[in-house]
């Protein structure tokens, strides 16, 4: 039987890599450390008595500390850093990137951390649903409703429906 640090110690090591890059997207550089580690305290403290420790779990915890170091510096959730934006597009440049991020912006906080989710952390809509702590239902309708959003915008800049899936995943 392993020990409870040594599994936690792997478990850490298998998602301080996205949890690091969830945070890094949406606080400013200067608060992603300690924001990381709050994460990784709450998870350490409830590790044990959680019965199916995942990403998306990490995910939530880092959600609501994402939430309180917006608060705490004063900043809008939909907060982005401009440095982080390569790392959205995995270093690929693309003309359309600021629309696309623009177009995200229009759409209301919750809407725009779905998207964001789905696309730039990759969840699945199940997984997304855990993260924000709502049915799955729940989380169809507010994506079918944001994409529709989004298409008009980016309709609205010639751009066709696909090019944000492109800009996000670097395929473009």
């Amino acid at each position: 039987m392993t020990h409870p640090i040594d599994e936690f110690e792997l478990f850490y090591n298998q998602h301080v890599e996205a949890i690091t890059r969830y945070v890094s997207r949406r606080v400013p550089s200067q608060s992603r450390d300690d924001v990381v580690a709050m994460v990784f305290i709450v998870a350490w403290k409830k590790f044990r008595t959680n019965p199916d420790p995942s990403l998306p779990w990490l995910y939530r915890i880092a959600h609501y500390k994402v939430l309180h170091e917006l608060r705490r510096v004063g900043k809008s959730p939909v907060h982005l850093e401009s440095d982080s934006l390569g790392e959205v597009r995995n270093d690929r440049s693309n003309a359309h990137s600021s629309e696309v991020i623009n177009a995200i912006g229009i759409l209301r906080p919750k809407d725009a951390e779905l998207i964001r989710l789905i696309f730039w952390e990759g969840l699945s809509r199940s997984e997304a649903s855990q993260v924000l702590g709502c049915s799955v239902n729940a989380v169809n309708v507010r994506y079918h409703r944001a994409m529709v959003k989004l298409r008009d915008e980016l309709g609205r800049n010639k751009l066709t429906p696909f090019t944000m899936g492109d800009i996000i995943f670097g395929q473009g």
